[in-house]
């Protein structure tokens, strides 16, 4: 957990009030796409895992016309939206700067970003994601732009073909309890593939590795699941949880 200075300084207990109580989302293994980058060509792509069951994908782009531009993305992957907070707490925590400003308020469920006088890079956590967007070459280029696609792509319910996803069906709970999420069947997947869900009524995250929804009330939590892969047809899934 970042410094108490930083937490203040930045408002993140504030930010964690934030979190919706009766929704949620949750991304696996998202991975930036050319198409964020205006077709630029990615040069790296790197895994780590971190303390806390976080996992790091760090992928660098390299614009082929210009070989002193490069962008690199990390994206954070966390268990839930309140680390995924903590997470980015502790990105401004390592962060050289003195102050980060406060990035665009549509930006994610919070969002900071360098001033003009260094090199250009926007911080922002979205459900259960903290993404940095950082220029790495020796000639700066604007970042606001690819974190806006990002943000779009995370945000975007894609179209395909209903139920082509095995999300189990029928599943039950109790109020303030976790409901296991899971397929009823293999996932067909293929490069640069990722898997996103939207719930209402509830909120999802991952406990000892597994994906549970959560409500704080009695009735129902809808979840709708997607995996996505580019250049292919979206697979859907939707699964209704009775909480009772």
């Amino acid at each position: 957990m970042a410094d108490e200075t930083i937490r203040e300084r930045y408002g993140f207990d504030e930010i964690l009030q934030r979190i919706p109580a009766n929704r949620g989302e949750f991304f696996v293994e998202f991975v930036p796409w050319p198409e964020d980058l205006d077709g630029w060509r990615r040069s790296a792509r790197e895994r780590f895992v971190e303390s806390g069951n976080r996992v790091l994908l760090r992928t660098i782009w390299d614009n082929t016309e210009d070989h002193d531009s490069r962008v690199l993305i990390d994206v954070v992957e966390c268990d839930s939206a309140a680390d995924a907070v903590e997470a980015l707490a502790d990105i401004l925590e390592g962060n050289q700067l003195a102050e980060v400003p406060k990035g665009p308020p549509t930006l994610g469920l919070a969002s900071f970003q360098h001033p003009e006088s260094v090199p250009p890079a926007v911080f922002f956590a979205r459900g259960n994601l903290a993404v940095t967007v950082a220029s790495f070459g020796r000639r700066p280029v604007d970042v606001s732009s690819v974190a806006r696609r990002l943000e779009e792509r995370l945000s975007e319910r894609p179209s395909g073909l209903l139920q082509s996803l095995p999300l189990a069906a029928g599943l039950q709970g109790r109020v303030g309890e976790d409901v296991p999420l899971r397929f009823a069947g293999p996932l067909r997947k293929n490069e640069d593939w990722y898997l996103k869900f939207f719930a209402t009524g509830g909120t999802i995250a991952r406990r000892g590795g597994q994906l549970v929804a959560r409500s704080t009330e009695a009735g129902t939590i809808d979840v709708e699941a997607f995996l996505v892969e580019p250049g292919r047809e979206a697979q859907v899934g939707t699964s209704r949880i009775t909480i009772q």
